[in-house]
């Protein structure tokens, strides 16, 4: 019995071998067509121009400006629906910003991006970048549009596109309008970082408009409420020139004294030579009623 036990046993174990190779091989076929499946899937939602681009933004890398141009015109020429398609057009529009400092093959390049494709991540970027470039140009009112443009597409940081609006208008000399906006920052609350200079530049716009008193009493809130900020340092200075051409030399002198006094304060050289300035002339008016009546 024991030797016929071991026979059946014998006829039985290969038997089972079989079908577990028979299984393996079964798992094996399965796993590699899903992989063949997958792979192909994978292929055919790829980026097509995927390998163009990536030269060009290697070529970009090494500082090849004028090839990755090249290169990303052949992924928008070729793949224009592609997803690296709307990357590429910025990147050319910002080499000839940034590197060739060609503005208007850079404008001509944003613009073809923000029409072409205007729901692309890069049109708030596009934007500034235009605006800046308007700005640079001393052509603020059309940096004014676009800024304005940037103002609608952003949905954070707006206080900061608003605050360079404001100053557009400052060097539009529309004092009204960035006086308009710089209160409007205020009222809508910007942010901590940017409040002091926003105090600061009410300020300069009632200085520039004559307004010496008002730029008194700005230039003070900036200097008071953010004695540690580059702004309120300016501030001070600012109070010391507003008190000079409001006819208060004397008080602007024990300003300018105070803050060459105060450990810390930035401004000490500027302090010291309006302060050196406006001595100078105090002396000399000094002089002039006694040189005339010595020659009586």
């Amino acid at each position: 019995m024991a030797i016929q036990l071991r026979v059946m046993s014998s006829k039985i174990t290969p038997r089972r071998k079989k079908k577990r190779s028979s299984a393996a091989i079964s798992g094996a076929a399965l796993l590699l067509a899903f992989l063949i499946i997958t792979a192909g899937l994978a292929a055919c939602s790829a980026d097509p121009a995927e390998q163009v681009f990536n030269k060009a933004e290697k070529s970009l890398g090494l500082g090849a400006h004028l090839e990755a141009i090249s290169q990303y015109s052949y992924v928008l020429g070729k793949y224009p629906a592609s997803r690296s398609a709307p990357t590429s057009q910025y990147r050319i529009a910002y080499i000839y910003n940034k590197h060739l400092n060609d503005k208007k093959k850079a404008l001509e390049a944003y613009s073809t991006l923000l029409l072409i494709y205007p729901s692309s991540a890069f049109v708030a970027d596009a934007l500034s970048d235009m605006a800046t470039i308007y700005s640079q140009a001393d052509d603020h009112a059309k940096s004014i549009e676009f800024y304005q443009r940037l103002l609608k597409e952003r949905r954070e940081g707006r206080d900061e596109v608003q605050y360079l609006i404001a100053t557009e208008y400052i060097l539009l000399n529309d004092f009204k309008q960035a006086h308009i906006e710089l209160m409007e920052l205020l009222k809508s609350g910007a942010s901590a970082r940017l409040t002091p200079n926003v105090y600061l530049q009410i300020a300069n716009v009632y200085y520039i408009e004559g307004r010496h008193n008002e730029a008194v009493e700005w230039y003070g809130k900036a200097a008071d409420g953010f004695p540690d900020t580059d702004a309120g340092h300016e501030a001070g200075l600012g109070v010391a020139r507003a008190l000079n051409e409001s006819g208060r030399p004397l008080e602007s002198l024990a300003a300018l004294k105070a803050m060459e006094s105060q450990a810390g304060y930035k401004n000490k050289g500027s302090a010291r030579a309006l302060a050196e300035t406006i001595e100078k002339r105090l002396a000399e008016e000094k002089r002039a009623p006694d040189a005339a009546r010595g020659r009586r």
